[in-house]
């Protein structure tokens, strides 16, 4: 056999051994990304609480409770956001979400609040903690961040209560 027979056969079993193994790897790297994705994606985190469905006792005719007296008192001594309004019950009402030191919250799912929402932005908006002050940052969304019903234009400080509007969802702010 000639060597330019070898060489060749042998240049393409070595392609095609490198086509599997760069296969392999990317169909391993997507399987843990979307692994990663729905864990993130799942409505109760830590932290979080699920709202309980209404009661099958109650009669058909019965009124439904306002979302308002549905809302269930914050459980978390630390600074955290809580879900008041939501478009299609995602996240739950009801649900808190921790705050650190810098949280981001938008439609991609690296925020670390994530919000599917088509009127969220994928890097929507900012809070941060300086100078021992939460402050919230618009980070430049197509509709907006709402702090009590005001556009945020650059940041503002966030005081107790404080309702914020992202998208369809609305979040109450409790420093403690």
């Amino acid at each position: 056999m000639d060597i330019a027979v070898v060489l060749t056969v042998g240049k393409y079993v070595f392609l095609v051994s490198l086509y599997a193994f760069v296969l392999a790897v990317f169909r391993g790297m997507m399987r843990q990304l979307t692994a990663e994705r729905d864990e993130r994606r799942r409505p109760e985190r830590a932290g979080e609480r699920r709202e309980m469905p209404p009661s099958r006792e109650r009669p058909p005719d019965a009124p439904q409770p306002s979302a308002a007296s549905r809302i269930p008192p914050p459980t978390s001594a630390a600074p955290h956001l809580l879900v008041v309004e939501s478009h299609e019950g995602q996240p739950p009402i009801g649900a808190e979400f921790p705050l650190s030191a810098a949280v981001t919250i938008g439609r991609n799912d690296e925020n670390a609040i994530s919000l599917d929402d088509r009127y969220v932005s994928g890097s929507h908006a900012l809070i941060l903690l300086r100078e021992g002050r939460r402050v919230l940052v618009d980070r430049g969304s197509t509709n907006g961040t709402l702090v009590n019903g005001n556009r945020v234009d650059a940041e503002v400080e966030l005081s107790e209560g404080d309702r914020i509007s992202v998208g369809r969802t609305v979040f109450e702010y409790h420093a403690l």
